[in-house]
């Protein structure tokens, strides 16, 4: 068997050793989220989830509590919806997302962005990645709680929307770009 081909078994082995945890977890329904199975891939071993994400995680953690992922991918709450409006397709359209998108703060919103962030260091396993997405609503406040968990950012990538929602007040600059670290 060669190196690389060792590797691969060596990963699928990982991915189908604990199927059953993942297709059966079940977390009740809460006010912020339905908690369940949102989309599913049996052939690519994927479970997607509609959850709340401390709940989830929480869940995940007290079945492997020395870490299960190589690789984690967030986009938090930016905390926007207020009752607003936007334009979508040309059309007027509110910007509330849910409660779990409306900002209780900027204390309470950053305590929220450090506990899962620290449920996100315990789903890791020693060598793993994490990658966050945010506008500058919710960015600064996920970096600092980075570097208060002793977190290291290796890279800050600008990812450029090619179709920004307009700034319908002409006070402000369009805002095009998402920040990933």
């Amino acid at each position: 068997m060669t190196k690389s081909s060792h590797k691969y078994a060596i990963a699928e082995e990982r991915l189908s050793e604990d199927d059953d945890f993942f297709e059966n977890l079940a977390i009740k329904e809460s006010d912020l989220s339905p908690n369940k199975l949102y989309y599913r891939d049996d052939v690519r071993k994927i479970w997607l989830y509609q959850a709340n994400c401390l709940e989830l995680m929480d869940a995940i953690i007290a079945k492997y509590p020395l870490g299960k992922f190589d690789m984690i991918f967030a986009d938090p709450p930016y905390f926007l919806s207020n009752g607003g409006i936007s334009c979508q397709a040309g059309k007027m359209v509110s910007v509330n997302k849910g409660a779990w998108d409306k900002s209780r703060g900027a204390e309470l919103n950053h305590e929220f962005n450090t506990e899962w962030l620290k449920r996100c260091q315990k789903l890791l396993r020693p060598n793993g990645t994490l990658w966050v997405s945010g506008t500058h609503h919710v960015i600064y406040s996920v970096g600092y709680a980075m570097q208060q968990l002793g977190m290291k950012i290796l890279n800050d990538i600008i990812w450029e929307k090619p179709n920004p929602l307009p700034s319908f007040s002409r006070k402000y600059f369009t805002y095009s770009p998402a920040t990933v670290f």
